[in-house]
């Protein structure tokens, strides 16, 4: 239930979730781009790796440009990067949001490659990470004053993950490229109480 004045209640910094996962909101820097690296590091290796079907590839390499997009972006407005770290401090999903119209943008939201890979037995794996960052996403919007409303595109095969979040497709024009996706505040007041 959203709170007396319409808004999701919470703020990003240092929130936990289950599993051990770690949020935090508004710095890029040198540990960050060693982290990236090794996200590109473990996809380039990934995709030369025989016997993996090649769904997975594709989304280990569709991790992989989405990192190195969130580092461009992040390293000019650190502010608005979200990380997601696990107990061990690894850097277990990334997002990149902005302003715009009332809401919190989702720019760019990446999990890291060996959680898209799903390689079994491998011990950075981790469950809960994307779902971690979008609360992460929720309390920087509550933060900066959107109330928990959050906005953006989403790739087809990340569709079902927005929806099974309660995001609401936002009607577009026939053919005008990414579906749109929207969480009201009442939405993410919802999702704080699930996950935050």
């Amino acid at each position: 239930m959203a709170g007396s004045n319409g808004t999701a209640k919470g703020t990003a910094k240092g929130s936990k979730s289950a599993g051990g996962l770690t949020a935090s909101s508004g710095g890029f820097g040198d540990r960050e781009y060693e982290d990236i690296a090794k996200w590109r590091d473990f996809a380039d290796t990934y995709q030369n790796t025989p016997g993996f079907p090649a769904d997975w590839k594709n989304e280990v390499r569709s991790s992989r440009h989405l990192a190195g997009m969130i580092e461009f972006e992040a390293s000019d407005r650190p502010k608005n990067f979200i990380s997601v770290r696990d107990v061990k401090g690894r850097l277990q999903a990334s997002a990149y949001v902005t302003s715009r119209n009332g809401y919190l943008y989702l720019e760019l939201l990446a999990s890291a490659p060996w959680n898209v890979a799903r390689i079994p037995g491998d011990e950075k794996v981790v469950k809960g990470a994307g779902t971690t960052a979008i609360v992460a996403v929720i309390k920087e919007s509550v933060k900066r004053g959107y109330g928990g409303k959050v906005q953006l595109e989403a790739l087809p095969n990340a569709v079902p993950f927005y929806e099974k979040l309660g995001f609401d497709r936002v009607p577009g024009k026939p053919g005008g490229g990414l579906p749109k996706f929207a969480l009201s505040a009442e939405q993410a007041d919802k999702l704080l109480k699930m996950h935050g």
